[in-house]
C-alpha cells in the first residue's frame, strides 16, 4: 500500500497505521517492542557486609514472595564460590542461608558452584519425585576452566537440594578450556520438558547454546536437540557486531518473544578488566528460538549512564517460576555493581569482590 504524500498529515497517519498492521498480520515487518528503563526503580536488593562478595542473582516471583539464588562465598575473604538462597516478602530478606555448596574430592563440582537458575517442574531421581530444579555451574579446580553445568533437585525452595551426581552438559572440550556454564532455563511443558540455555567457551570460540531435554525422569534423559542461538544483530557497546555469552533468557507468552540480558563488550580497560560495563537487552521470536536462526533486536542497554553504577554485569530477568515474563509489557532485572579504579588505587583485587552487590531496576516494554 501506498500512502499519498499530499494527504493531510492524520489521514495519512492513519494510513499508514492500517498499512502496518496488514504488513504486520503478513509478517513483512517484525513487532519491534522497545524497553525503557524506570529510573527511580532502582534500589539495592543485597549487599553482604565485611570481604564478601554476592553476584549472578536468579529470581522466582510468587505474589509478594521473591526467592532470590545468587553465588556468594561462605568464609570471609575466601574466594570460593557457593549458592545461597535469600527469601524476600515485600522487599525485606527474611532468610538467607546455604542452598548448595561444593562437592566432596574428587567430585566433578568439588570447587565452585555458582550461577543458580531454578525450574519448577516434575522431576524423579532415585525414586523421588521433586517439584523444583537448580542448575549451576561447577568446576574442580580453583580457576574458570573446566566448567560443567548440573542440576541439583528438592521440594521446596529453600531446600534441602539433592544433586544429579553427574554434569546435565559435560565440559568436551579438555580441562584447560573454559567448558560449559551459566545456566539459564525456561519449561517447555510445565513438567520436565525444559529449554536449557548455556554459555560454550572453547580454545577457538565462546558461544551461546542451547539444548532441548526431557528430565522428568533422571533415570532415563532424553536429548531432542543442541544447537547454537544466533548471534545475528547483537551488538556491543560502540554498536559493532557482539556475541552471546553469560546471558539469562526469559519467554514473553504474551507476544511468544524470548527475551534475553547478556554482557556486552569491549570490557573497560581500567580495572576490573575481566567484567562488563554494560548489559544488553534483546529479543526473538519464539519460532526462531527453536530453529537456531533468526534476527535479535537490540532492545535497550543498562549501562552506567543509567544506573550510576561503573560496572553493570551478571544480571537476570525476575520471573515465574516456569521461565515466564511475570507481567506482559514488564521486564524486571536483577544486576551486579563492582567499583572501578579511577587511576587512584581505590578498586584492586580482591577488594573489588567486596563490592560485587546485587540490584535491581525495571523496564517496561512499550
Amino acid at each position: 500500500m501506498k500512502v499519498n504524500l499530499n494527504l493531510p498529515f492524520a489521514l495519512k497517519r492513519s494510513l499508514y497505521t492500517i498499512w502496518l498492521l496488514v504488513a504486520l498480520i503478513e509478517g513483512r515487518v517484525p513487532a519491534i517492542a522497545t524497553v525503557t528503563w524506570t529510573s527511580n526503580s532502582q534500589h539495592l536488593v543485597y549487599g553482604p557486609s565485611g570481604q564478601f562478595y554476592a553476584y549472578a542473582p536468579s529470581v522466582i516471583v510468587s505474589g509478594n514472595e521473591e526467592h532470590i539464588f545468587v553465588c556468594q562465598n561462605q568464609n570471609a575473604g575466601v574466594i570460593k564460590d557457593s549458592i545461597y538462597y535469600l527469601h524476600r516478602v515485600n522487599g525485606t530478606i527474611v532468610q538467607s542461608s546455604l542452598a548448595l555448596s561444593a562437592g566432596a574430592t574428587g567430585a566433578w563440582d568439588s570447587y565452585h558452584v555458582c550461577d543458580p537458575n531454578v525450574i519448577q517442574g516434575s522431576f524423579l531421581m532415585s525414586g523421588v519425585t521433586y517439584s523444583y530444579a537448580l542448575f549451576y555451574t561447577g568446576n574442580d579446580r580453583n580457576s574458570s576452566l573446566n566448567n560443567q553445568a548440573g542440576v541439583a533437585f528438592a521440594n521446596n525452595l529453600a531446600g534441602p537440594w539433592t544433586k544429579y551426581p553427574y554434569p546435565l552438559i559435560f565440559n568436551t572440550f579438555g580441562t584447560t578450556t573454559w567448558g560449559v556454564g551459566q545456566p539459564s532455563v525456561t519449561s517447555v511443558n510445565g513438567a520436565g520438558d525444559i529449554l536449557i540455555f548455556y554459555t560454550q567457551g572453547t580454545a577457538s570460540l565462546t558461544s551461546g547454546m542451547m539444548a532441548h531435554l526431557d528430565i522428568h525422569n533422571m533415570g532415563g534423559i532424553v536429548t531432542y536437540f543442541y544447537q547454537q542461538v544466533t548471534n545475528n544483530r547483537l551488538t556491543d557497546i560502540n554498536g559493532n557486531p557482539d556475541y552471546l555469552n553469560n546471558y539469562d533468557m526469559v519467554y514473553d507468552s504474551n507476544r511468544d518473544r524470548f527475551y534475553v540480558i547478556r554482557e556486552q563488550r569491549p570490557y573497560p580497560t581500567n580495572f576490573p578488566t575481566f567484567i562488563s560495563s554494560s548489559q544488553q537487552v534483546a529479543s526473538i521470536p519464539g519460532a526462531n528460538i527453536w530453529a537456531g536462526n533468526g534476527t535479535w533486536t537490540p532492545e535497550a542497554a543498562l549501562t552506567p549512564q543509567v544506573t550510576g553504577i561503573p560496572r553493570n554485569h551478571n544480571a537476570g530477568i525476575k520471573r515465574s517460576s516456569y521461565g515466564t515474563l511475570l507481567t506482559p509489557g514488564v521486564l524486571p532485572v536483577m544486576f551486579t555493581s563492582s567499583c572501578q579504579d579511577n587511576g587512584t588505587g581505590d578498586c584492586t583485587w580482591p577488594g573489588v569482590l567486596w563490592t560485587y552487590h546485587v540490584w535491581e531496576i525495571q523496564g517496561n516494554i512499550n
